[in-house]
């Protein structure tokens, strides 16, 4: 294979790097712009790593230093559908206790 055809595979590869690095620095540091970049990061990531489960964690992360004020009771409802596949997941039945036996 020439380098002409590993071009564009190397430069994704490059930008895909960029951004993991850029979204993890952003993680490490304080405040809520930081954790906006990290989002942009990430957002980025998710959308092109859709089955990445790292990026999806990390993601999350991102959105719940974004909204430092609001809960992840909030936040979580509110994620994109790859972070909360299921927002209302059906309620599993519970078993109801064995009847007891009549007394003589």
């Amino acid at each position: 294979m020439s380098q002409a055809t590993l071009a564009p595979d190397y430069a994704t590869l490059t930008e895909l790097e960029t951004l993991m690095r850029n979204g993890k620095s952003a993680l490490a540091q304080e405040g809520g712009a930081a954790g906006r970049e990290a989002l942009r990061c990430f957002g980025a990531l998710a959308e092109r790593c859709q089955q990445s489960l790292v990026i999806a964690c990390m993601q999350m992360e991102a959105c719940l230093r974004a909204s430092p004020e609001r809960g992840a009771s909030q936040v979580v409802p509110e994620s994109p559908p790859s972070l909360n596949p299921n927002p209302n997941p059906t309620p599993r039945p519970t078993l109801s206790p064995a009847p007891t036996p009549p007394q003589p």
